[in-house]
């Protein structure tokens, strides 16, 4: 193991879910474009299927933030 790492995994570490937080930020964004389209919500199938991706979505940028403050004090 790295020395720096040795001295400083939380800093690592939050690091590292910062980078994940982006990318899901990211993905989010792309979805809610695409759930702009009237046509993601045109039978109840399909909004049943854009709901579900976005309380996803939704829910993985949630988690990351709650890791990141774990790991960040």
């Amino acid at each position: 193991m790295p020395a720096a790492r040795k001295r400083n995994p939380p800093k690592a570490r939050a690091a590292g879910i910062e980078a994940r937080i982006e990318a899901a930020e990211a993905a989010l964004s792309a979805i809610e474009d695409e759930l702009s389209d009237p046509a993601a919500w045109a039978t109840p199938e399909a909004s049943a299927r854009s709901a579900a991706r976005h309380e996803e979505a939704r829910r993985a940028v949630d988690e990351l933030y709650e890791r990141w403050e774990s790991v960040s004090g």
